[in-house]
This record gives C-alpha cells, structure tokens and sequence, in this order.
C-alpha cells in the first residue's frame, strides 16, 4: 500500500476507533472488570490505548517495520560513551524544560486571571481522589501502557510514514509527528510542552532507528508526572 493511502487508512482508523470501538470497550470492561471503579477505569484507558495504538502495528506495513525497530541494534555512535552521555542529558534536559514550560504557561495564566489545567493531569487527579487507587495499577496504566503504545503509533507508525511521504525533509516529519502528538492529547494548555516532548521523541527514533529509547524516555517522563502527583 502506498503510504499516502496507508496514512488514510491509519486516520480512519483513529476515527471509528475513538467514535465506535471505545465506548463498546468502556462498557465491556465495567462488565468483565467489576472491582473498585477507580481500577476499572485504570483497566479501561489500558485496553482503549492498547486497542487504537497497538492493533494497527498488526495489520499495517509501517506497524511490522515499528516492530522490527524495536529490535534493531542501536547505530555505532550509540556506543560511544560521550555520544550516549550526551543524548541522555539533551534528553533529561528537554524533559525538564517541557515541564518549566507547562508551569511558566499555567502560572501566567493565574496572573492573569485565567485558571487553566491540563486534561490529562486533571483526569489523573480526578482518579487519586475518588477512591483506594492500585500503585502498581496506576504506574502499569497510566506510565508503562501509554509510553509503549503511544511510541509505537506516533513515531513508529506516523512518523514512518510521513518520512515515507517527505522523504527529503529531515524536520518536516518531526514537527508534523509532534503537533499531532500534542493535539492527541486534547489540551490547549498541555501543547507547547508536548510539543517539544514529541520533537524530542521523534528525532531519538530518528536517530537510533529504533523505539527503545524512546520508549524509555517516554516511560521517564510519564513516571515523573505520576511522582509530582502522588
């Protein structure tokens, strides 16, 4: 399948996955899972993320190439100490300067007049505070799940395919893979941050051709945002 067509294919997808699939899958999990209401909804956002960013790698062509860069060896320069070294660092240091700029954004905002939060902390906060909530639960859904899935649809399936599209833009890709990134997850305030995370994301998949590190990096923030919350 050309890639343009398969671009489609994978937007269709989302679409009758978020618009028919997910709340027949809210509902089936109330009724599989009948334990607290907080880890039933734990267990619904795994199996809904499992559901729309997974299956596709099963049936896509640019979901089997995101599963053979799981597995493949990590470019020479990555071997280099001080090569390694530096891309933690560029990576820890993006990771903090998202968060800064998340703050910076919803501290102006108070200054101003404005109350803003992101959706995704708010929905977070929203399950702490109704009820005993699984730790290990909530780490393995809200932390693990998420980095895995989201890295393997995002930079493994999209921003393959978008290459594949742009083959002769090397930023072009990135930055169209990181708005839809940050667009995905539904919030004006939570964008500029999740922007540069998925910049960041995209160009450590880009440059090691693989989804390990990414993934882990991911994993890394995901658990940080968790920890602030706890």
């Amino acid at each position: 399948m050309k890639p343009e067509k398969e671009l489609i294919a994978l937007a269709l997808w989302v679409l009758l996955s978020l618009s028919l699939f997910t709340p027949g899958l809210m509902r089936l999990v109330m009724e599989l899972f009948p334990t607290t209401p907080v880890d039933t909804q734990l267990i619904t956002y795994s199996v809904i993320s499992l559901c729309i960013f997974l299956l596709p790698t099963l049936f896509f062509s640019a979901g089997l190439s995101a599963w053979r860069r799981l597995f493949t060896p990590l470019p020479l320069q990555y071997h280099q100490p001080k090569y390694l070294a530096k891309v933690l660092i560029g990576s820890l240091l993006t990771l903090l300067l998202a968060h800064l700029l998340y703050i910076g954004i919803v501290t102006f905002a108070q200054a101003i007049g404005y109350r803003l939060q992101d959706a995704v902390e708010a929905r977070l906060l929203e399950l702490l505070r109704s009820g005993v909530v699984s730790r290990p639960l909530l780490f393995f859904s809200m932390a693990i799940i998420p980095a895995v899935t989201e890295e393997f649809f995002f930079r493994g399936i999209l921003q393959g395919l978008i290459y594949r599209i742009l083959p002769l833009h090397r930023w072009l890709p990135l930055l169209l893979t990181a708005g839809i990134f940050a667009l995905f997850h539904g919030t004006l305030v939570g964008f500029p941050s999740r922007m540069l995370l998925g910049l960041m994301l995209g160009y450590l998949a880009s440059d090691t051709h693989n989804l390990r590190l990414p993934i882990l990096v991911h994993l890394l923030n995901n658990t940080l945002a968790l920890l602030t919350l706890l």
